[in-house]
């Protein structure tokens, strides 16, 4: 099973993302985009009513595109991935199948912690925060647009979200200011997987920063990412990811850029609390995040498994170089590298 938790305050989008990356995984758009690259993936969801059946997920399958995550959440999706037209050795190298596990952490645990670290945090939110050190994955979810220093935005749908005097909403949003954001951002060091089974802790746990909703703010889909980072979220977040870099290696660490909602004729895709032409739904860069932590699922799998000689029990294990010709049989997930950055050493 891969557990993916998804972390971010109240509204920074991370049900949205979730839905969004479930919704480009279902539509046919992004899956003949691999199958002609020879991958092929589904995703599946269980129907309870029958028993352990799995089948295909639908639209109708995905979380809400709610108001703001109050409680923990859980969702459970199957997703297959193989190669087509190919056999042996690549074929079961490429042939990977993950009960996915998504956490959907309430925004106000957020809050607690950035405000004052674990000590903070109920029963409750003890017990919801070892899913996070459970975790493979960790999606931790930036918004610009809640920030205080975004207070004064003109965006109607910004201006009805974080203005507490608004009549638009009934949920109480606290703006951020950048160093309740770094704070969080930073704490989250401690929080890795423990030591288990003689590896090191956080030794096989990937972190994704993704900074949401581009669609939002002008010009700030064609910055880079590094741009967007130390312009919104200043430098403070820039230590905080440092932090974490040291705990986590550059390798478990990647910073990626992404819209939840997308664009339709030119304009975002969202009005007010829903999509504007759900039918026209191209959420950008999405997939991004989840697939590259897949990636590096698979990967160490794959790696394992040779090293165990589980996969070729009958062939002789001879040295590193037949290993590596084993793992370069492994067909990577297609990332878009101007949606993502590594952190440098």
């Amino acid at each position: 099973m891969a557990n993916i938790c998804l972390f971010g305050p109240t509204n920074c989008g991370k049900t949205t993302l979730l839905a969004s990356f479930l919704h480009v995984m279902i539509n046919k758009g992004l899956r003949e985009h691999y199958e002609e690259r020879g991958i092929q993936m589904q995703l599946l969801i269980e129907e309870r009513e029958v028993g352990r059946k799995w089948r295909l997920a639908q639209n109708n399958d995905l979380p809400p595109l709610d108001d703001g995550t109050r409680a923990f959440k859980s969702f459970t999706y199957m997703l297959k991935r193989e190669l087509v037209n190919v056999s042996g050795r690549k074929a079961v190298l490429n042939s990977h199948e993950h009960m996915l596990q998504f956490y959907d952490f309430p925004g106000n645990m957020f809050l607690k912690i950035a405000d004052e670290g674990f000590k903070g945090l109920d029963d409750i939110d003890v017990a919801a925060s070892g899913g996070l050190e459970r975790a493979d994955g960790i999606i931790v979810v930036l918004d610009p647009t809640i920030l205080a220093v975004n207070y004064n935005s003109t965006d109607d749908y910004n201006a009805g979200r974080l203005n507490p005097e608004s009549t638009k909403t009934d949920i109480d949003i606290k703006t951020l200011s950048q160093t309740q954001y770094a704070a969080m951002v930073s704490r989250l060091a401690s929080l890795t997987k423990r030591e288990a089974k003689g590896r090191v802790a956080g030794a096989d746990q990937w972190i994704a920063i993704c900074v949401n909703k581009i669609d939002m703010i002008p010009d700030i889909n064609q910055a880079d990412i590094d741009t967007i980072i130390e312009s919104k979220f200043g430098d403070m977040m820039l230590e905080a990811l440092d932090k974490l870099q040291k705990k986590f290696s550059a390798e478990r660490l990647r910073t990626f850029k992404v819209s939840a909602v997308g664009y339709v004729d030119g304009q975002r895709n969202w009005h007010g609390r829903g999509l504007i032409d759900p039918d026209r739904w191209t959420p950008q860069y999405v997939e991004q995040p989840f697939l590259w932590i897949l990636q590096q699922i698979e990967t160490l799998h794959v790696v394992e498994a040779i090293n165990q000689v589980r996969i070729f029990p009958r062939l002789p294990f001879i040295g590193s170089a037949w290993s590596n010709e084993l793992v370069d049989l492994y067909a990577p997930y297609i990332l878009d590298e101007s949606a993502m950055r590594g952190m440098t050493e």
